[in-house]
């Protein structure tokens, strides 16, 4: 039996082919509207997924820090954190409390 000696460079290549599909679907969720960004965190947190609802609104602040919904995004990643239990959560909430 003869084995095509670009057999293995065709698959290296569709090797490399899949993995850069990964690639472009994260670069597409960096790429996201940043209200979109918003939107996704507030359905993670209605599902109680708070890890990928702290990186929603998280994403949404890092673009438009300024926003029209930044106010309540840093509300809500705070609101995360606590159930993340993540150090500095509740004065997150405490600093969010004093300036709104």
């Amino acid at each position: 039996m003869l084995v095509n000696p670009k057999l293995p460079m065709i698959r290296i290549l569709l090797l490399l082919l899949l993995m850069s599909f990964g690639a472009f679907a994260q670069d597409q969720q960096l790429m996201l509207n940043p209200l979109e960004h918003y939107n996704r965190g507030l359905e993670k947190l209605q599902d109680r997924q708070y890890a990928p609802a702290r990186e929603a609104f998280s994403r949404y602040i890092e673009q438009v820090p300024e926003g029209t919904q930044s106010e309540d995004a840093r509300f809500y990643l705070a609101y995360c954190g606590l159930f993340l239990e993540n150090l500095g959560s509740g004065a997150r909430l405490e600093e969010f409390s004093k300036q709104y």
